[in-house]
């Protein structure tokens, strides 16, 4: 008898894929530990973590390049080392001499350079449960709103939406740019009905066991490993030999920085950017 078989559920699983292509949307994602949100309408259900907060801070510098950035990407989103491990960060330096010593323009840049708090929960996708764990960026307002459910104890209130036994899905629904020069928006919203996170207790320990820890998603970068990414940003190139001194390089850059970056990094940050 031949030792080779033939798997029949992944032939079925390649059937369904290519009849039911929809409900594979998502599943170019399998890889990344983000969900990048659609068009239209998901649900999504908030898996808590170990410590029992769902909800995680990150702040993050946002740099857009006129080509790519070292690492071939046209836009890079870095933790800043400062505000979230409290050491030095080279872009907290630049932003804070051009606030302090530039020219109105400057301090434009300086308020696009600094930091900015981004919010970051671990969900389950509905309809490509497949995927296992997936970690959901959203904005300042949408924290707010998760907040407020949290906080709603009465009678008919949302206190208990976290809950895995008898909780709430999370509606998402986002609506693409209307033009040229236009953002997308994402709204969210509580589903009517209570559910589980799943019935399946094997799958629920899956799930806790694939689950990606989001504070470990970036790691710690190193000063220079930031400054890398500000000197092309600047225009510099990234040869140590070619640099001039930090004191140069933040002392009086302030003319070509305000030249050359206004404009590259003025776009908004999508609501859900995958960083």
């Amino acid at each position: 008898m031949s030792k080779y078989k033939i798997n029949r559920e992944a032939l079925l699983k390649k059937r369904d894929r290519f009849q039911n292509p929809d409900k594979y949307k998502n599943s170019d994602q399998n890889d990344s530990p983000f969900w990048r949100i659609p068009d239209g309408n998901s649900s999504v259900r908030i898996v808590p973590p170990a410590d029992g907060d769902p909800f995680k801070e990150v702040y993050m510098h946002y740099l857009t390049f006129s080509g790519q950035s070292p690492n071939g990407r046209r836009k890079e989103a870095v933790v800043c080392p400062k505000r979230q491990y409290g050491q030095r960060c080279p872009v907290c330096e630049l932003a804070t001499n051009l606030w302090f010593n530039g020219t109105k323009d400057d301090q434009t840049v300086a308020k696009k350079l600094f930091a900015r708090e981004r919010y970051y929960t671990p969900v389950l996708v509905r309809g490509s449960e497949e995927m296992g764990v997936k970690v959901f960026g959203y904005s300042s307002k949408m924290y707010n709103k998760m907040l407020d459910w949290v906080a709603d104890d009465s009678g008919q209130g949302t206190a208990n939406f976290l809950d895995t036994d008898d909780g709430f899905d999370i509606l998402v629904r986002r609506t693409p740019a209307a033009g040229p020069g236009a953002f997308p928006s994402t709204e969210i919203d509580l589903a009517r009905n209570k559910t589980a996170l799943t019935d399946d207790e094997n799958f629920e320990n899956h799930l806790y066991e694939k689950m990606p820890v989001i504070e470990e998603l970036w790691g710690t970068p190193s000063f220079e490993e930031v400054d890398m990414l500000l000197k092309a940003w600047l225009g510099e190139g990234t040869d140590p030999e070619t640099m001039s001194s930090e004191t140069n390089r933040y002392g009086n850059q302030q003319k070509s920085v305000t030249q050359s970056t206004t404009s590259n990094n003025s776009y908004q940050i999508d609501e859900d950017v995958p960083f």
